[in-house]
Formats: C-alpha cells, sequence, structure tokens
C-alpha cells in the first residue's frame, strides 16, 4: 500500500469522535468492533479501564521538552492515521497522547479509524504477522502518499511484550496463560505510568520529522 485515499482520511474520526463514540457506545453496554459480540463482560471493562487512563492523560500531559524542539522543526503537513479500537490498553496509553501533540502544532493532523472495520489498510501494517494495534501510519496530507508508520507501542515496552509473548506461548496451560497474559498487562501499564508519554512522545515525533524533513532531524 502507496497511498490512502482522500475520502478515508476525509470520514475518519476526530480524537473528539471517537471519545464520543466510545463513551456513547460504553453507556449502552457496548463497545467498538464487529468481531467482538456487544455485551461481552471482559472487553467492557478493558474499554471501562481505557476510558479512565485516556481521561487520565488528558489532564495530566506534559510535553516533553526534548520532544518539543522536534515538534517546533515539523513545517509540513502531515497526517498521523491511527488504526485502534476502544478495547485497546495501548491504544488508550497513546492515542491522547498523540492528540495532545497534534493540538500544539498546527500541521499536524490526527484522523483515527476503527481497525475491525479497516481491515484491508490493517492487513497492509501488521506486526509479526498480527494485526496489533495501534498503529501509526504518517500520510502525506497533500498527496495522501503513506510515508512510514510506527507502532503498536514504543519501543521499549515492545520488548517487553514480545518477551511476555514467548512465555506465553510456551505453555499449553490455559489458566496459566491467562495468568501470564494479566500479568503481562500490569507489568506494561506500570511502564505506561512510570513513563509519562515521553517515549510516546520522542519516538513518534522524531520519525515524523525524520520522514518529513531528515536533514532537520535531531537525536533526543
Amino acid at each position: 500500500m502507496e497511498h490512502i485515499h482522500h475520502n478515508i482520511i476525509a470520514d475518519a474520526f476526530t480524537y473528539a469522535d471517537y471519545r464520543h463514540l466510545v463513551t456513547t457506545l460504553l453507556a449502552k453496554g457496548e463497545q467498538t468492533g464487529p468481531g467482538v459480540p456487544a455485551n461481552d463482560p471482559e472487553m467492557l471493562e478493558y474499554t471501562r479501564l481505557n476510558e479512565q487512563r485516556m481521561n487520565r492523560i488528558e489532564k495530566t500531559f506534559r510535553l516533553d521538552p526534548e520532544a518539543g524542539l522536534l515538534l517546533q522543526q515539523i513545517t509540513t503537513p502531515i497526517t498521523w492515521l491511527v488504526l485502534t479500537e476502544g478495547w485497546c490498553g495501548d491504544a488508550a496509553q497513546i492515542i491522547p497522547t498523540l492528540e495532545q501533540l497534534a493540538r500544539q502544532n498546527d500541521q499536524i493532523q490526527l484522523r483515527l479509524l476503527l481497525r475491525d472495520q479497516h481491515l484491508d489498510i490493517m492487513d497492509a501494517f501488521l506486526t509479526n504477522g498480527g494485526r496489533s494495534i495501534p498503529k501509526l501510519i504518517f500520510v502525506e496530507t497533500e498527496t495522501g502518499k503513506i510515508l512510514g508508520h510506527w507502532g503498536p507501542r514504543p519501543a521499549a515496552v515492545q520488548t517487553i511484550m514480545t518477551e511476555w509473548a514467548a512465555r506465553i506461548k510456551a505453555t499449553d496451560d490455559a489458566d496459566l496463560r491467562k495468568s501470564l497474559f494479566e500479568e503481562a498487562k500490569t507489568v506494561v501499564h506500570t511502564w505506561y505510568a512510570h513513563d509519562k508519554t515521553v517515549s510516546t512522545q520522542r519516538e513518534v515525533l522524531e520519525l515524523t520529522l525524520q520522514l518529513i524533513a531528515p536533514s532537520l532531524a535531531v537525536q533526543v
């Protein structure tokens, strides 16, 4: 895939519209994702937790000084197109951060797509063969050309998840697999809490600058 049609971006959710959709569905006992039962208790609980995570990041976000230097250098229009779902814990940690960054530079447009409604796009950006989200696609705003992609999570968290995934895969005990999965989630979200969005800010902004103006990119 080399381009994203402008109609897809035009019809994509703004951050505010996405938050409204997730909140509205949750109030009805539903969550995003046509492949998931509308009232699945486990997915609903994930969505509730994610609402709290997004609310917290919106209230506590602080621009990292070094990331701010990168943000100032982005002078070319670019669209951050993100594949996501309301039940995704990593998305809840990352998307509010992207929104806060985009608010501070009018050259950046953030738009969101529900993964399960756009599997044709998702399948062009798999992670180790899986449909992992969030997946951020960098799109040249004027032409729709795809410049690159990032995700589903900061490099340090991806390493953690890869290690835990290997542990989970190594056992055939269903109860142990579930226990390990829950433990892995706790480790990951503890990492996010300690990192305070800094890694996401730096990685996304550095890659953005490398893609649109490599001569200006700086190491942070």
